[in-house]
């Protein structure tokens, strides 16, 4: 959906401050202001084999839900789009929008289509000041894996960001932003699901240090669940959530980066759960460029997030992703990703229901990549992927295989 990233260019002072004027009132700028617009349209196509298309526990559980052992099928994908960004002085607008159309060859009730948009706004004043206003609206199906069953849901969902930054000495930075992420996820027993998140974020940074940046950083979170599948009848879950992180970034050389942040979480709800969950929280991740054709990653994580698994709102997720990326030749990238993480959903604490024990998941993911630059304007693709997920609920576990090819056309 995004654009690579391009340097804007550079502005002095006096200049800025002479045609910032016209900007904001709408007065026409000077004629040396320049403007830059790419528009790139592009078709593409997919074939695509999932053994476990409803990520399903086994053949057993696939008789029980569809009538056939077999989970597998074979999945064929049609897609367009365009990306689009207009560049004039600081000031930048991108913008997206893409649809697919997906066909089933054996589960050919789930054929059905996704599409997404997005745009942009990003801005710099003078030297001191920047910020951004970003919307994201998609359409896709409800992962099975998430909500269980093997009935088709279209889910929906909208976000809204915006930031604003400044440097108010020339080695501090005040950074503020706030977002809004609503989405309605159909589900078995919940046709009505909803879920919004709406945040608050501010941090302060030292920039005195050469190649470092330090800082600390506070959020915000409140959480609304309405329509979810909970016991308590009529109950809307709300769940407020504080973190504060202490922040670290540093540039050791010019191939390497590394960026950390530390920090504690609480989580509480309104209403008759009185749910509370707190503790450590943390990120860090290393990227390492070994050359021009080789660049390495790892992350590692703790957190707390909102969720509506397992009867759950809250999960606590541990876990490590790592990728090596390769281009053996200007017209080959070559990439492999593994991810690892534990899942612990915690029960709800409500009186009117009997108490059920956590759900623990053990989720791996391994991912390869092939793509070739067949033209300037084609480009094939080719994947394989191995999901498994362990659980202490027998049946939430599954695993699968997907593997795929497919070609893409851009126009510009």
């Amino acid at each position: 959906m995004n654009d690579p990233f391009r340097k804007q260019r550079s502005r002095n002072k006096p200049y800025a401050r002479r045609w910032l004027g016209a900007a904001v009132f709408g007065l026409p700028l000077p004629a040396t202001v320049l403007a830059e617009t790419h528009f790139v349209p592009y078709v593409g196509t997919q074939f695509e084999y999932n053994s476990n298309v409803f990520s399903l526990s086994s053949p057993e559980q696939a008789v029980t839900a569809n009538g056939d052992s077999d989970r597998s099928d074979t999945i064929k994908r049609y897609m367009a789009g365009a990306t689009a960004s207009y560049l004039w002085g600081r000031q930048q607008i991108d913008a997206a929008i893409d649809g697919s159309i997906f066909d089933y060859t054996r589960f050919d009730k789930l054929d059905h289509k996704e599409y997404g948009l997005d745009g942009g706004y990003s801005w710099k004043l003078l030297d001191n000041m920047d910020g951004s206003l970003h919307y994201k609206q998609t359409g896709t199906m409800t992962p099975f894996a998430d909500v269980g069953g093997t009935q088709f849901e279209l889910q929906t969902q909208h976000t809204g960001d915006g930031t604003f930054n400044i440097n108010v000495l020339p080695e501090w930075r005040l950074e503020t932003g706030a977002d809004i992420t609503q989405t309605k996820s159909p589900r078995i027993g919940a046709p009505n699901y909803e879920a919004r998140d709406t945040s608050g974020r501010l941090a302060t940074l030292y920039l005195g240090f050469s190649g470092i940046t330090a800082g600390i950083r506070a959020q915000y979170d409140f959480n609304q669940f309405r329509g979810a599948d909970t016991a308590a009848q009529g109950a809307e879950p709300q769940y407020h959530q504080e973190t504060i992180d202490l922040t670290l970034n540093s540039k050791i050389d010019g191939l390497s980066n590394f960026a950390s942040d530390f920090g504690y979480t609480q989580r509480r709800s309104d209403g008759p759960t009185a749910d509370t969950v707190s503790g450590v929280n943390g990120n860090l991740e290393y990227v390492r460029m070994f050359s021009v054709k080789t660049r390495f990653e790892i992350n590692l994580y703790r957190r707390v997030t909102a969720t509506n698994v397992a009867g759950s709102f809250t999960s606590i997720d541990t876990g490590f992703s790592t990728s090596l990326t390769w281009l053996p030749t200007p017209k080959i990238t070559t990439s492999v990703i593994y991810t690892f993480e534990n899942d612990k959903f915690q029960s709800l604490n409500d009186p009117t229901i009997a108490s059920t024990p956590d759900r623990k998941d053990s989720f791996q993911d391994t991912r390869g990549t092939l793509d070739y630059q067949i033209l300037r304007w084609l480009i094939i693709n080719t994947y394989v992927e191995y999901q498994d997920r362990q659980s202490n609920f027998e049946i939430d576990g599954y695993n699968t295989i997907i593997t795929g090819i497919g070609l893409r056309a851009t126009f510009n």
